[in-house]
């Protein structure tokens, strides 16, 4: 249960041992050190969310976290002067704080992001300072008196760790934690909050907001009940469509005064998303593709504006139709075809006849010679021959052997 300070009348979390807006004390401290706490909760603290958290949904439970990271950080301290020098050098200034608190605020950040990281951070420190203090106080290393000062046990500490420090600059610094939650405006400085735009277009009316575009297919009435599909460049946005089943969108017939049109309507095209925010990742423009059955066209949109593509009167691309491999008589190398024409088998010999084209280097199609293979006895032939062996057909130029006596027919 919260509980309010006598003195301002704010609100604080029901363990706290000071007010963190005055300064006065909320619960008497007690001089006597605590047992070293379970670390058996780390392992929560490490298992990486699947995906950005909206920050103020989990505001509450970040800050909970926050303070297990201190109570973790507390738990590594080896003595009473790790206490005296830590509480010394976040009162001076909070980026003074030793570099585990910076690495653990980014641990933190990395298995728990949010769409807020500056305003993620700035709980986090304050959370993370509150603890360390609150912890302080109950083991009674600072003290009330008109203010918070060093107990003489901490301040002794202190000469010995900053022994070229004057005892009067020694002294405890009540935390600026307006400060500290300045670095929340960062968030609302790249992300203003959304406005709303409305936009009257091929007989609809298009409502989005300024972090969002849209997008206008018109196609013929043909086309009618088409499905057209977006696929953005950028993963975030794509996943995001995709999750909320808005990536494909159907043709419909829409009437606008004595006018009808058809056409697809991307409404909502998110360029901000949860990621981005994490991210600080401002997008002004995104591109994509654009796909139906018949269509494919690479597109660009900008933040708060639409964008229209007109398919009226395109002629379809001719798809390719998928090919089985079967025999045949036609065989095809890099652009260039030969065509089996004819066999003619003789008792002395069999001839092969063959057309070959090889467009961009042969006009049309022309006969290649007979290719001729002798029957019986070896004998020499009189045009060049060819080797033909193994189970691939391969080609190269040589003497005739006894098993190869191919040659083409002058």
């Amino acid at each position: 249960m919260a509980i309010t300070c006598t003195n301002c009348q704010t609100q604080l979390p029901d363990d706290a041992a000071f007010c963190y807006k005055c300064g006065t004390p909320v619960a008497s401290p007690v001089k006597e050190e605590k047992k070293a706490p379970d670390r058996s909760y780390f392992r929560e603290l490490r298992e990486r969310r699947s995906q950005v958290e909206d920050f103020d949904t989990y505001k509450d439970e970040l800050y909970r976290r926050a303070g297990k990271w201190a109570e973790y950080h507390i738990s590594l301290f080896r003595d009473k002067s790790d206490w005296s020098s830590t509480l010394f050098s976040c009162s001076m200034d909070v980026n003074y704080l030793p570099r585990r608190f910076h690495y653990f605020a980014q641990e933190n950040s990395y298995y728990f992001p949010t769409n807020k990281p500056n305003a993620h951070e700035a709980l986090f420190r304050e959370a993370f300072i509150v603890e360390l203090i609150n912890e302080a106080v109950e083991r009674g290393y600072l003290q009330y008196q008109s203010g918070w000062t060093f107990s003489p046990e901490a301040l002794a500490s202190l000469k010995q760790t900053f022994n070229k420090w004057h005892e009067k600059d020694l002294f405890f610094h009540q935390p600026d934690f307006e400060k500290i939650r300045s670095l929340a405006k960062k968030d609302g400085e790249l992300f203003p909050e959304p406005e709303s735009i409305r936009f009257e277009i091929a007989g609809a009316i298009l409502n989005y907001t300024t972090w969002e575009a849209a997008l206008v297919v018109y196609m013929d009435r043909s086309h009618k009940g088409e499905e057209i599909t977006f696929v953005c460049q950028d993963d975030a946005i794509t996943k995001l469509l995709q999750k909320q089943k808005r990536d494909k969108v159907q043709v419909l017939e829409r009437q606008s005064g004595s006018s009808v049109s058809c056409a697809a309507i991307f409404m909502r095209i998110p360029l901000v998303t949860d990621e981005h925010r994490n991210k600080e990742k401002v997008l002004k423009k995104v591109d994509g593709t654009v796909k139906s059955k018949t269509f494919e066209e690479s597109v660009t949109l900008f933040r708060e504006r639409v964008t229209e593509l007109d398919w009226r009167g395109r002629i379809p691309e001719v798809q390719p139709s998928p090919t089985t491999a079967t025999s045949s008589n036609i065989a095809t190398l890099k652009g260039a075809t030969l065509t089996l024409k004819d066999v003619d088998r003789k008792d002395d010999e069999c001839v092969y006849y063959f057309e070959l084209s090889d467009p961009g280097y042969i006009d049309g199609v022309e006969e290649a010679p007979p290719l001729v293979y002798p029957l019986g006895s070896s004998t020499q032939s009189s045009g060049p021959s060819i080797s033909v062996s193994g189970p691939a057909a391969s080609t190269t130029s040589s003497t005739p052997k006894s098993r190869s006596r191919l040659y083409w027919k002058q």
